[in-house]
């Protein structure tokens, strides 16, 4: 595991440093701004909405003023403003063109787990794995190999442990 970086960053920074196309952080935030139509703000923000409502939801702005563009200056502003999410996640994927794989891991609650992005695994994509630690941070997972260490995995590169663990064939 790779510690890329902090500050409401750290999912960025991993994305950015996984890419290793000289992306980086701002970059990605740029992007994902970038492609929220009105459309898919509409679509994002009644759930944030709803979330609201219910006492899950752990931005610090509000849900139910901010306007189309204010959420697409938070995206882009980062840091604690804006952190990112599921949502966000399965639009980076599509951005970056990458399977991404979140595997959960609450050392407080003891309990360990691949969280599930609720998208299909396309095996002629290269994939990125994400450590999500304790609700709050993301570090990026990597291994060695002929004395690289490698971030972004071919199919057949992902470490069969993952493999097993997300139910990969």
């Amino acid at each position: 595991c790779l510690d890329c970086g902090g500050e409401g960053d750290c999912l960025f920074h991993c994305l950015s440093f996984a890419m290793d196309n000289g992306t980086n952080f701002q970059d990605i935030r740029n992007l994902l701004s970038e492609t929220i139509t009105n459309e898919k703000f509409q679509e994002i923000i009644s759930i944030y909405r709803i979330l609201d409502e219910s006492g899950d939801f752990e931005e610090t702005w509000d849900p139910h003023t901010i306007t189309y563009n204010d959420f697409k200056q938070k995206i882009i502003d980062g840091g604690h403003e804006y952190w990112g999410d599921s949502f966000m996640l399965n639009l980076l994927r599509d951005i970056l063109d990458v399977n991404i794989f979140i595997l959960y891991s609450n050392d407080i609650k003891n309990i360990y787990y691949h969280y599930p992005l609720m998208n299909l695994y396309d095996h002629s994509k290269e994939t990125i794995i994400l450590l999500y630690e304790n609700e709050m941070h993301f570090q990026v997972i990597g291994y060695f190999q002929d004395g690289i260490m490698k971030y972004k995995f071919k199919d057949k590169e992902i470490p069969y442990e993952i493999r097993r663990l997300v139910k990969l064939r």
